[in-house]
């Protein structure tokens, strides 16, 4: 799997992420019940993502402030630690491990970057066996000293204070944006950054009739859906159009959710420069728009773009993909989270039985969400023990039972 991926996560104080460790796979669903905490480690994530943007104090603004962020509003700071496992590493000619943490504190009535921290072993130092530490690239140390540890031609230099331009030191932002931008003198930092800054994290997508997502798209090149899947229509007219292999993807999922009275998909354009969808039947002369579209039909195109994107962004997580789905589509979304999952991370969070059914053949990272002392718990069930159960249950019939709350 090309790009990054999450090999450890480790969150405290965070909404209801009071202290958990989670250790995905490739393919991962959460499962849990409502208000155990699902949703809020995708916030996390999303939050994450937009700090590597430099837009975490917008984000912030728009959930309302930092002290609702906090678990039960305490005066300790929200500390995240991130380790992941980058393959085809440009900058380092192979692969990378990543740490990066960062700890956001309350600070009169508002919060402060406290400290902030990104190390790397690269490849050459992944292969020694003589115990290579960790080389420091980034850092931001309690006394608001702002470090840099430069890496050239291979060999480690001391740390050394940083001059940053008038102005450009934002307490309430992360360095990583800062020093990203200056990919040749610091590559391995932007390469980390973008990682972080391209992923996609989907939650409460609007498809009702009067959604944006409805709306004719101006005609440009787009290869990733946004978090709001507003320009679902430009990725599709850009890689359906563009790859054939995206093509076939998408009519073979189509013609198997609606069998052979499925033709394919267009684009006219309706206005200068803005394009729309239609779907095409073989037995219609009047196509269908995406006005007329069911929620759930539009859905499934929306969850087929993301899954079968040949470029697909380095994590992909989607809240509850089954809601609003004829149980029919739920396998065929299965079969291509599987096949995403190879050139991807893929994260669901899910209710369903008839959804985790549909993984038949593959076993994904399955994470159970508890709730204990008004805090989120997460525990990774053990693949052996998975396994035993399965041969005689369907995970979806473990889920229903209660049965993999019980497992240790």
């Amino acid at each position: 799997m090309a790009g990054m991926k999450i090999t450890r996560l480790e969150i405290s104080g965070f909404k209801s992420l009071k202290h958990v460790v989670w250790e995905p796979g490739d393919l991962n669903v959460l499962i849990g019940p409502n208000g155990s905490g699902k949703s809020n480690l995708l916030i996390l994530l999303n939050l994450i993502s937009l700090s590597a943007q430099k837009k975490l104090w917008d984000t912030v603004k728009k959930s309302g402030g930092f002290r609702p962020l906090l678990w039960n509003e305490s005066a300790d700071p929200i500390q995240v630690k991130i380790q992941t496992y980058g393959e085809d590493v440009k900058c380092t000619n192979g692969h990378a491990k990543y740490w990066y943490s960062v700890d956001i504190g309350p600070e009169d009535g508002n919060y402060r970057i406290q400290h902030e921290k990104l190390e790397y072993l690269n490849q050459l130092q992944l292969v020694l066996t003589d115990g290579s530490k960790p080389l420091s690239l980034l850092e931001k140390v309690t006394n608001n000293q702002e470090q840099l540890s430069p890496v050239g031609n291979g060999k480690k230099k001391a740390a050394i204070p940083l001059r940053l331009p008038e102005g450009e030191l934002d307490h309430l932002e992360c360095l990583l944006p800062i020093f990203a931008k200056r990919v040749h003198d610091y590559p391995d930092v932007f390469y980390f950054a973008r990682q972080l800054e391209k992923w996609s994290v989907y939650q409460d997508v609007n498809f009702g009739t009067r959604s944006p997502v409805r709306l004719p798209a101006v005609t440009r090149e787009e290869k990733v859906v946004e978090s709001d899947a507003g320009n679902l229509i430009s990725v599709l007219h850009t890689l359906y159009n563009g790859r054939d292999d995206f093509r076939e993807s998408i009519d073979n999922a189509m013609s198997a959710a609606f069998g052979d009275e499925y033709d394919s998909l267009d684009f006219p354009e309706i206005i200068s420069q803005r394009r729309s969808l239609v779907v095409r039947w073989k037995s219609l002369k009047q196509h269908q728009s995406i006005y007329d579209l069911s929620d759930g039909t539009l859905k499934f195109l929306f969850l087929l773009t993301v899954l079968a994107n040949p470029d697909p962004s380095p994590l992909v997580a989607i809240d509850e993909p089954e809601l609003g789905l004829h149980p029919s589509m739920l396998p065929i979304i299965a079969e291509y989270a599987t096949e995403a999952a190879t050139r991807t991370q893929v994260v669901f969070t899910t209710h369903s039985p008839q959804f985790l059914d549909a993984f038949r053949d593959t076993q994904p990272t399955t994470s159970v969400f508890g709730w204990e002392d008004g805090a989120t718990t997460i525990r990774n069930l053990r693949k052996a023990d998975l396994e035993y159960w399965i041969k005689d249950y369907s995970l979806g019939s473990l889920f229903s039972s209660g049965e993999l709350e019980q497992m240790d």
